[in-house]
C-alpha cells in the first residue's frame, strides 16, 4: 500500500474564507510525546482561531504511552477515561505509541483490541462524538523496530514504515467507522516533493516544529473539512514555510476526503413555510436532512398548545397579532434554528362601500393611492400573499383623504391582498403588481 503523491509547488489557487463558527468545537487528544512535542495541541487551537473557528482543546499526553498496554495505556488510566467521561467531545483524538503499530504481536494483542474498547467508551459517553486515529509517521530512516523482544519486518526507508502505520491506521479507521487523520500521509508527501523543510528533529524520531505544524494542520482540515490554506497563524515558521505545509495538509486530506474514512455529516437547514387564514395557520417544514423537530408558535396566551413536535403542524393563533414563530430542526446530534414573524389580521370584513375607498392603479407598479371620504380613519394597510403571508406592512399617513403605499417594488409580479385597517373596519382587496 502506497500513499505517495507529487504535490505542486505552485499556490493551489484557493481563497481562503474565515467565518466564526456558530459553536465552540471541542477537541480532546489522548496520546504521547508526538502529540505533546512542540505543543502541536496549541498550535491547532491558534490554527483555528486564527481561521474565526471557535475550539476547546485538552489533553492527556505521557512519553512513551499507548493505547492499551497495562500501566502505560490510556485505556487503563483513569485520567484518561474520566476526560472521555465528560462526554462534551467533538472529537477524541486516538494516537498509539509510534511502533507497536508495525509489530504484529503488539498492533495484534494490544493496538487494535485498545482502539475498539475505546471507542466504545468515547460513543458510550457521546454518541455524536467522532472518534479519530492519529496516522503517525515512520522512522526517518525505517529499519527493524523491536520492542521486549518482538519487532517488525526491516523496513528499507521511511516510507516502507508508513506503508505499515499508515495499514494498521486504516484499519481501526475503517473498522470503527471512524475519522483517520493521515499525519504522517502529509509527512510522505512533503518529503516525496523533495523534503524542502526539515520534519524530522535529531532523533531522526519525534518532530520540528515544522513537522508539528504540519500536523495540526493535517487536522485541522480533518476536523473541519476546510482548507487551512491562507490560515495567518505560522507557529513561528516562515510565511512561505507555513503556506507550503498548508498546501501539503489540504491536498493530503481534502482532494479525496473519503480514503480517511472521512464524512462530514450533511448541514442542518431549519426552515417552513404557512397558510394563514384569520387566527388559524398551517405550517409546512421544509428543513433538510432533519427528523427531530420543536416549533415555538411565539403565542403564550395559547398555554400549552404554544409549541409542537409535529413536522407539520396546526396552530389557532390567540388573537390579532405578531408572532415571532420559532423552528428547531435536526437531529440527534446536529440542530438549526429559523424564525419567522406572522401578522395575524383582526377578523371581520366590511365591505368597501362602508369606507368609501377608491385603490388606484390596479394593476400597480412600485405605488398604490388610496382615495377615501371623510371619516374613513384609515390607520395601517398590511399586504400579503392569497394564503396570509405578508410581506408588506405599516401605519396609514393621509392628506386630505388621501394616502399612497409605496415599496410595491419589492414585491414579485402577481396577484396580492391589500387588507386595509380602519376605524370603520377592515377592507380586503385583490392588487395586481405588474411590471
Amino acid at each position: 500500500m502506497r500513499f505517495i503523491n507529487n504535490i505542486s509547488l505552485l499556490i493551489f489557487g484557493l481563497i481562503f474564507s474565515a467565518g466564526l463558527s456558530a459553536q465552540t468545537t471541542n477537541v480532546l487528544f489522548l496520546g504521547n510525546s508526538y502529540t505533546a512535542s512542540n505543543q502541536m495541541t496549541n498550535m491547532f487551537k491558534l490554527l483555528s482561531v486564527s481561521a474565526g473557528d471557535s475550539v476547546y482543546v485538552d489533553a492527556l499526553t505521557i512519553g512513551g504511552y499507548t493505547l492499551g498496554m497495562p500501566g502505560s495505556g490510556h485505556l487503563h488510566n483513569p485520567g484518561s477515561i474520566e476526560l472521555i467521561q465528560e462526554g462534551i467531545w467533538d472529537f477524541v483524538v486516538l494516537q498509539e505509541q509510534s511502533q507497536m503499530p508495525t509489530i504484529p504481536f503488539y498492533r495484534d494483542n494490544y493496538t487494535f483490541p485498545a482502539a475498539d474498547s475505546l471507542n466504545e467508551i468515547i460513543l458510550e459517553n457521546n454518541q455524536c462524538a467522532n472518534t479519530v486515529f492519529f496516522m503517525t509517521w515512520g522512522r526517518k530512516y525505517g529499519g527493524q523496530q523491536c520492542i521486549n523482544g518482538h519487532c517488525s519486518p526491516v523496513f528499507v526507508d521511511y516510507f516502507h514504515m508508513q506503508d505499515s502505520l499508515a495499514s494498521a491506521y486504516l484499519h481501526m479507521a475503517f473498522s470503527n467507522d471512524a475519522y483517520c487523520a493521515p499525519v504522517g500521509i502529509s509527512w510522505s508527501n512533503s518529503i516525496t516533493n523533495g523534503d524542502p523543510i526539515e520534519l524530522f528533529a535529531a532523533d531522526a524520531s519525534h518532530p520540528t516544529e515544522a513537522g508539528s505544524y504540519l500536523a495540526a494542520c493535517t487536522f485541522y482540515a480533518t476536523f473541519f473539512n476546510q482548507s487551512p490554506v491562507g490560515i495567518d497563524y505560522t507557529a513561528g515558521l516562515s510565511a512561505l514555510d507555513a503556506l507550503y505545509l498548508q498546501q501539503v495538509a489540504h491536498y493530503t486530506v481534502l482532494t479525496d476526503p473519503a480514503q480517511w474514512n472521512i464524512y462530514p455529516p450533511e448541514p442542518v437547514i431549519a426552515s417552513y413555510t404557512y397558510e394563514l387564514q384569520a387566527l388559524h395557520a398551517e405550517f409546512t417544514s421544509t428543513s433538510q436532512n432533519a427528523s427531530v423537530f420543536h416549533w415555538n408558535f411565539g403565542d403564550p396566551s395559547s398555554g400549552s398548545q404554544n409549541t409542537s413536535t409535529l413536522e407539520n403542524p396546526a396552530h389557532e393563533f390567540s388573537g390579532p397579532g405578531s408572532y415571532i414563530v420559532t423552528l428547531t430542526a435536526g437531529d440527534s446530534c446536529l440542530s438549526d434554528v429559523f424564525t419567522d414573524t406572522l401578522v395575524v389580521i383582526e377578523t371581520g370584513v366590511f365591505a368597501q362601500s362602508e369606507m368609501n375607498i377608491r385603490i388606484f392603479p390596479n394593476p400597480a407598479g412600485d405605488v398604490v393611492f388610496l382615495q377615501f371620504g371623510e371619516g374613513s380613519g384609515l390607520e395601517t394597510y398590511y399586504i400579503s400573499s392569497m394564503e396570509g403571508k405578508v410581506f408588506l406592512s405599516g401605519n396609514i399617513k393621509s392628506i386630505n383623504e388621501k394616502a399612497q403605499i409605496t415599496g410595491l417594488s419589492a414585491l414579485n409580479p402577481g396577484v396580492y391582498l391589500l387588507i386595509l385597517n380602519g376605524k370603520k373596519g377592515r377592507l380586503e382587496r385583490k392588487i395586481i403588481i405588474s411590471r
